[in-house]
Order: structure tokens, then sequence, then C-alpha cells
């Protein structure tokens, strides 16, 4: 095997976190292979759990892979990554790991600073781990200084150059406009596996499955797409934000990739036995791209249940459009975040999500005319927060509910390299992680994670107030 693609859950006896994988790892895998390069894909939690471990020294023993890469994008899965390069790094030391994703980009020296850690790459990762992965497949023959010279060469690349010099190449973004057939963002035949990932089990759940009512959202046989990258928004709080993308990925607007390329992938699913399509790319409150790609599943009959994750209030062309195209039962996932215009406005910080709470139930009542199912999220603890902007969540989400909406509230994250991340006291918090070691040491714990404190609410009164909410939410009768 020349490169071997490695998902790691978060996995704990109680509870596995993080078990849908970024979807890149099919994009990556599938330019290699067009390279000509022999790849696989491991996710972990499909063939490993903490009572029955994989035995992944006698895997890499047997395929003997030349690059290993690890999948750090969401900060949950840093210390089992960690741990991962340390066990590849015993156990195969022929092999050369690289870590790439959002977390992995935003402390890509640190982490190539570690021992077990060969190569980073930062920002968008196909054109790279392509060329490294080539460079390393013929670099026996040549000399080190012709391997440098060639490594000098690999976009978005970070590696150690010499004792306690780390070296970051030039940053490059992913190119939008590759011709039709070489790209895919779904290919399934790559990775181990993979009935299980695609089954009638229910792998990924992000709705809080405390409250009884939401436990009629969860979804199988299910698929997480992508079908663009980028971000146009500056959430306080989030790590993949329109600042972000420029600052690790060179990226200056959001784009979507070429209809027929999304077609082709669905059209594959389908056969592969997809019966739910989650998206969670929205970057156009006007969503004409979305039109396009639904009239065109639409004339080639593919007919998914749609979780489509709404970055902006759905307009009612909008529900229309995905009340033709998929099944009676798809959902949209609104996520206001706070009861409060004024807490949202200040975190949120775009002219599409200054909407007032009528607009919101507006836009839900034009959801529940089209007789389509709603969920909605709010957070809790966000920035400039206090005990009376909580109130205002509770209320809001206890009308929502009432009108047969579900709903999910859960404690706000700070990502790496969010605004709140890079400068908390803008925001009048603290940030509890500041550093990967941070992360690390959190992720190796089985607590639940409170990004932020600050003067205003106390972890508990946070806890106190999600526990109380829930609560609340339970009693209500309905669908």
């Amino acid at each position: 095997m020349d490169c071997l693609l490695i998902h790691a859950p978060r996995q704990r006896p109680r509870f596995n976190q993080i078990m849908v994988m970024p979807a890149g790892l099919f994009s990556l895998a599938h330019g290699l292979d067009r390279r000509g390069l022999s790849v696989r894909i491991l996710h972990l939690g499909l063939i490993s759990s903490p009572e029955r471990p994989f035995d992944l020294p006698a895997y890499l023993k047997r395929h003997r892979p030349a690059l290993v890469g690890l999948s750090l994008h969401w900060f949950y899965s840093t210390s089992e990554v960690l741990a991962l390069a340390e066990e590849i790094k015993r156990s195969s030391p022929h092999a050369r790991v690289v870590v790439g994703g959002y977390t992995a980009s935003c402390f890509a020296e640190t982490l190539c600073a570690q021992p077990a850690v060969d190569y980073v790459i930062r920002g968008d990762g196909e054109p790279a781990l392509a060329d490294l992965c080539s460079i390393l497949m013929d670099a026996d023959p040549h000399p080190p200084a012709r391997l440098s010279e060639r490594l000098a060469e690999v976009p978005n690349l970070v590696y150690a150059s010499g004792p306690k010099r780390i070296r970051k190449n030039s940053l490059r973004c992913f190119d939008a406009d590759l011709p039709d057939g070489q790209l895919s963002l779904f290919r399934p035949d790559l990775l181990e596996a993979a009935s299980g990932y695609f089954s009638t089990s229910i792998l990924y759940k992000d709705f809080d499955d405390r409250i009884v009512s939401n436990r009629r959202d969860l979804y199988s046989n299910v698929l997480f797409y992508t079908p663009g990258r980028g971000c146009p928004f500056d959430c306080s709080f989030c790590g993949g934000s329109r600042r972000v993308q420029q600052r690790l990925f060179a990226r200056r607007k959001p784009f979507f990739f070429d209809t027929q390329t999304i077609v082709t992938d669905l059209q594959r699913a389908a056969r592969h036995g997809v019966k739910t399509l989650r998206l969670s790319f929205d970057p156009d409150p006007e969503r004409r791209r979305y039109r396009e790609i639904f009239a065109a599943l639409a004339k080639e009959k593919l007919r998914f249940r749609l979780v489509f994750d709404c970055w902006t209030l759905p307009r009612q062309d909008f529900v229309r459009s995905v009340q033709s195209c998929f099944t009676r039962d798809s959902l949209l996932v609104l996520s206001p975040d706070a009861g409060s215009a004024q807490i949202r406005a200040r975190n949120k910080r775009h002219p599409a999500h200054a909407f007032s709470d009528q607009d919101l139930l507006d836009s839900l009542e034009s959801v529940r005319d089209a007789g389509m199912g709603g969920h909605v999220f709010f957070g809790a603890g966000l920035p400039f927060e206090d005990a009376s902007d909580l109130a205002a969540t509770r209320r809001l989400a206890l009308m929502i509910r009432k009108m047969g909406f579900h709903i999910s509230v859960l404690p706000i994250d700070c990502d790496p390299c969010s605004a709140v991340f890079d400068d908390p006291r803008a925001f009048r918090v603290e940030a509890r992680a500041r550093s990967l070691d941070d992360y690390a040491r959190w992720t190796a714990t089985d607590r639940r994670f409170m990004g932020l404190a600050s003067d205003t609410l106390s972890e508990r009164q946070i806890a106190a107030f999600i526990d109380e909410t829930v609560a609340l939410l339970n009693r209500i009768p309905g669908p």
C-alpha cells in the first residue's frame, strides 16, 4: 500500500464522538487513486471499540504503507490522533506520518514538532498529499538533498528541514475549476468496511437525544456530503469561518464543485444504498446553486431524504424546492444559536444573521406549511451572554417546540483559530483551551467541555440551564 488514510473518532466506554469522517477524506483518496497510487481509508470507529480494539500494528505490518495520513479536522479527536501517531511510529517506524484538517492547520508548526509527526498539510490537501506520496514512493534512489528540494515544491506542506527548524511551504487554495472526472467526493470502494458506514446503524447524531422527541430525527443509511468549500460568514466561535478560510486555506470566497460531479457522486451513493443525504454547506442565502443541483438530481430520479443545515433562514422558494425534490420526511436544520437578537448579532456578525425572533418564527411557519420537519439548535455560553439572555433563549426554544419543531440546546465550543480563540478579550471571555496541548489534555478525559469562561455566566450556570431546559422540553407533548 502506498498510502493509508485513517479517521480516528473519540472513543470512550460510554460514548463515541466524531463518528462521521470529514468529507475530504474521499476526495483525498480519489486524488491518490487517480495518480495510480494504492490507497485505503480506515475508519477505526467502524472496526474497533474499547472492548474489542482493532490490531492496527498487524494491519500496518501486513500492508506496509509508505505514508499514513491522519485526519485532525475536529478538535475533539486531538488526543486520539496524537496517540495514534505515536502508535504508528512504534509499530511501523518505516512509515511516514502526515496530519491534516482544520485543527491540524491551526496548530501546524506545533504539531510538526511532535516526534511522531513527519509532515503536516495545512489548508486544502488534495494536490499536496498526492505530490508528497509520489515523492516518498520514489525517494529511495535520490540523495537527501534532492528529497529536500522536492519537498520544498509541495504546496501547503509543513515539515522539519533541520534540527529545530520547521519549514512552511507556500499556501495555495484548492482549484475549484477541475475538469470533469478529476474529482470525486464519494469513493466507498476505497473505504475499509464501507458497508458498515452506510448502513442501518445510527452512527452519527448531533441532535441532543436526551430530548425524547429528537430521537425521531436520527437517521441511518446516510452520506455526509459537502458539495463545495468555504464560508462567507464570521461567527465568533467557528473555526471554519471566512477569516479562518483566508488565513489557513488562502480562500477568499466559497465555491461549489461542478454540478455533474455532484450528480455522479450521488448516483453512486444511491446505488450503494444511501437513503439520507446530509448537507452542511450553505454559503449563499439565495441558494441559487442548490436549486440547480436539486433540479439535476430530480431529473436523474434521485430522491433522498434530505437533512439540510441552513446557515441562514430558509426562504419559501427554497423550502418548495426541497419539498419537490426530496422525500416528505426531509428535515431543515436551523441554528439561531441565541434567543437574543442582540447576542446573535454580536456573535454571528453578518447582515444575513440580523433577523428577529419573528423572522425566525415566520421562516419556521413556511417549513411547517410545506409539511416538512425542522430542528433548531440553540447554544449556551456565547460571548456577551448573561442570565437574562439565557432566559430569552429558553422562552424562544419552548415556543418553537410548541409549534411542533425539535430543539437541541448545547454548550458553545471554542474552535481553534476562531475569532474568540484568537482574541478572547475582545469578546470578554476566557478561552479554556489555548494550545494543541490544552486540547489534547481535555479530549483525553470524559468531561463535558465548556470552551469559554466569562464573568457573566459560570460553567455551573450554563450546565444547569441546559439540563433544566431539556427537562422542560421533554414535558411538551407533540409529534
